[in-house]
């Protein structure tokens, strides 16, 4: 896995992938056994990873990442077209799956170098939508543990094992490796840069050190001119990338600039059909005026001066009633909406005086109420202390009468109550109290004694 943080080398990234670029290793004669996925050229890629950006980018911020899928050669050449195809669609589902089957950008399959391999671009979006590389990648162990997890989610079930955890070997870039080539290449045992050691009495009768001795030279010097061509056709290549990505900007930019041009083209395009219809229609407007002119005039000369007075005062006549009779129906209608407004405005008074006689009724009715209310539970309380029994049977008959029914709503008024304990309570009572109490049984018998006294005869001759 590498991240790429500009356009530049996504680009270069792509064409290596869609060998729009020179491939030393790669053979030409098998580049239709290459597959690839969401995107059939560098600008269709270019395109499906620029949608996912976000308006925003850190300029030092990591646009996309690369990752590589593939085995040890001997791993991957045992394996049939079928289980190599199995393997590198599993691999794509966990890079799916890890960044979002929409963020996958690319994806292709290579079989026309060596070892069978796959490429896939992940845009790494976190959930908010920023490029958020450090979120997935960030943490110390995060290349071995994705290594440790892809292995034993894709890699075992494929028959792979993981590599040797904590290896300290290099891998070489294809950047460097295509430059040690490139230099090699240019370079021939005739070249004036290599120099030969001169060969000395002693050499000349031991032709193997000598030859031994000028091949650790002819060593060294291609060494040395090896490191010198490397640096020389890295920084060559810098500079073209460099004048690559400054033309792509050039490009750009001269291409917004159409784009605009186009824009308002297109505007003033519109405007000119506009004023060309709108000038179509008043030309056509003035040839039917025109029109209708002459053949006013032609008709005019038909009639003498007198005809054409006397249509004229009749067609004023006309217009006149007509002008009166629309007056009236206006008038008539105004009034019309006036008794209708009046109507309106005499209902709602209506209305509201009979809302304020109600809510007058309403608050004289709970005042009552109140007072009511009041002056039961005090009479009440009178009573109780004269008659406690009376009362008690009294409110235990109320509760049946007046107090809630099954929907628990009032059944009796608070002043109806009062009338009724007055009237059935009360009244009954004060009539009793008013009555002379009857006398007690043992004064009654004392009273009979007294009262026939004379009439007791003694036993005692005293």
């Amino acid at each position: 896995m590498q991240k790429l943080n500009n356009t530049a080398s996504i680009r270069r990234s792509l064409k290596h992938a869609f060998r729009d670029q020179d491939t030393p290793n790669a053979d030409p004669a098998r580049l239709a056994d290459n597959t690839h996925f969401f995107a059939d050229g560098v600008a269709s890629a270019m395109q499906n990873i620029k949608m996912r950006w976000p308006d925003k980018i850190r300029k030092n911020g990591v646009r996309l990442v690369e990752f590589l899928v593939t085995a040890s050669p001997d791993a991957m050449n045992a394996k049939t077209r079928a289980e190599q195809d199995a393997y590198f669609a599993d691999a794509l589902k966990y890079i799916q799956d890890k960044h979002g089957a929409e963020n996958v950008a690319y994806a292709g399959i290579h079989r026309d170098e060596t070892t069978p391999h796959m490429y896939i671009y992940a845009v790494p979006l976190d959930d908010s939508g920023k490029l958020n590389c450090r979120q997935f990648y960030g943490a110390k162990n995060a290349l071995s543990d994705l290594q440790s997890d892809f292995t034993a989610q894709v890699g075992e079930p494929h028959g792979l094992i993981r590599g040797i955890k904590g290896s300290k070997a290099k891998h070489t870039s294809i950047k460097q490796y295509y430059a040690r080539v490139n230099a090699v290449e240019s370079m021939t045992l005739d070249s004036d840069e290599i120099k030969y050691p001169a060969p000395t009495l002693l050499d000349k009768a031991r032709t193997a050190e000598y030859g031994q001795r000028v091949a650790n030279a002819l060593a060294e010097q291609y060494d040395e001119l090896l490191k010198n061509h490397t640096v020389k056709a890295s920084k060559k290549s810098a500079r073209q990338e460099d004048t690559i990505d400054n033309l792509s900007l050039t490009v750009r930019k001269q291409q917004l600039k159409i784009d605009n041009y186009q824009a308002e083209f297109n505007q003033l395009n519109q405007r000119n059909q506009s004023l060309t219809q709108t000038l179509q229609i008043r030309t056509n407007s003035l040839a039917e005026t025109k029109n209708k002119r002459d053949e006013f005039q032609q008709i005019a000369g038909l009639f003498t001066a007198d005809e054409i007075s006397f249509a004229r005062n009749r067609q004023a006549k006309n217009e006149e009633i007509v002008r009166k009779r629309k007056e009236r129906e206006a008038e008539a209608a105004k009034q019309l909406r006036l008794e209708n407004e009046r109507k309106w405005e005499e209902e709602h008074r209506k209305k509201a005086e009979a809302i304020a006689k109600q809510k007058a009724e309403a608050k004289a009715y709970a005042a009552q109420e109140k007072n009511a209310e009041s002056e039961y539970r005090i009479l009440r309380e009178k009573w109780r202390d004269v008659d406690f029994d009376r009362v008690t049977n009294f409110e235990f008959h109320e509760n049946k009468l007046f107090n809630q029914d099954e929907n628990g709503k009032w059944v009796m008024s608070w002043t109806e109550r009062l009338e009724i304990f007055k009237k059935d309570g009360i009244a009954v009572w004060e009539a009793e109290l008013r009555a002379p109490e009857p006398m007690p049984e043992a004064r009654q018998t004392e009273e009979k004694i007294n009262n026939h006294a004379d009439d007791y005869d003694s036993p005692s001759p005293f």
